[in-house]
């Protein structure tokens, strides 16, 4: 996860965050939250290892699921491996090898990294704090719940406060749309390319 439980912990008064069991409530929020925002930016934050049999291609390529790509392990073809010297790796897919008519009469198979954040780490900052924020949220809910107190919020000392965000009768749990928009340039850009069947199209 980009923020770690210790690093919510160190936000939030100590009332807060006490005991076992509100550690392993902080982990599945900020887990939950992390999985937010990779489903609204349509990539991974963190850096993955994937393998799969690539079905769209286009005119210059083959796309891969997972953007931006930051390198090519292996590519497979029948079985035999492919030399990178006969291909390029671009933040969408394989830049300039196999042909179509190669292409549907073939098993290939590909084994990439790919993430977001170290291919833009100046992404890091606003996303961190983004899920941060939502999360200090979420665990005054949680205490509000457990005491009884309805709605609050912290308002970044020791003291709880009523909360008045202009989001009331929204999810306290989740990150709110308005929110998201604020990393919406790192968004998975979709369309269709002409002569191609590829829906989503990574851009980068």
């Amino acid at each position: 996860m980009i923020v770690t439980t210790a690093e919510l912990q160190a936000s939030l008064p100590l009332h807060l965050f006490m005991g076992t069991e509100m550690e392993t409530a902080a982990s599945v929020i900020l887990d939950g939250l992390q999985g937010q925002v990779e489903a609204y930016l349509g990539r991974p934050l963190e850096t993955v290892t994937v393998t799969e049999t690539p079905t769209t291609m286009v005119a210059d390529g083959t796309l891969l699921s997972q953007t931006p790509v930051l390198s090519i392990t292996s590519l497979v073809l029948n079985g035999s491996t492919i030399d990178a010297s006969l291909y390029a790796v671009r933040s969408w897919g394989i830049f300039g090898w196999l042909a179509p008519d190669l292409y549907a009469s073939s098993t290939c198979t590909v084994t990439y990294r790919a993430g977001l954040l170290e291919a833009k780490p100046h992404a890091l900052a606003p996303i961190r704090r983004l899920i941060l924020q939502a999360a200090k949220r979420s665990m005054a809910k949680l205490l509000a719940d457990q005491v009884g107190l309805g709605e609050v919020g912290v308002d970044g000392g020791t003291n709880l406060r009523w909360l008045d965000d202009g989001n009331s009768g929204r999810d306290e749990g989740s990150i709110f749309q308005s929110e998201l928009e604020q990393v919406k340039r790192w968004k998975r850009l979709t369309g269709t390319v002409v002569g191609s069947t590829c829906t989503p199209l990574p851009i980068w």
